[in-house]
């Protein structure tokens, strides 16, 4: 039974997704400016987002939206006013508690 950690489950989706764009490089998307909108919430854990510019493809921006609670953060993904959000079990349970559409993971 392969004993994997959360350290390296992380590597490898962090290598993935760094992976796919790379491939993604030659790609129509890629070739003109793209801005990704990522949200995360104010709190030291959720300053992972800040480094991803770092990483991203030339022509790529990357914009962070800081969220209070992961129950905004959540809306702000299911309306799509951002791409994706830096969330956890805390976003669905706090939104399926409090009836919001789109809790229902």
């Amino acid at each position: 039974m392969s004993n994997i950690t959360r350290r390296s489950l992380l590597k490898r989706a962090a290598a993935l997704s760094v992976g796919s764009m790379i491939a993604a490089r030659g790609s129509p998307v890629f070739a003109q400016e793209t801005t990704i909108k990522v949200g995360t919430l104010k709190l030291i854990h959720g300053i992972t987002p800040y480094f991803y510019s770092k990483f991203a493809p030339a022509g790529t921006t990357i914009e962070v939206i800081p969220f209070e609670s992961p129950t905004d953060g959540k809306d702000a993904v299911v309306t799509g006013t951002v791409d994706f959000g830096i969330y956890g079990l805390a976003a669905a349970t706090l939104g399926a508690a409090a009836g919001q559409p789109g809790s229902r993971w």
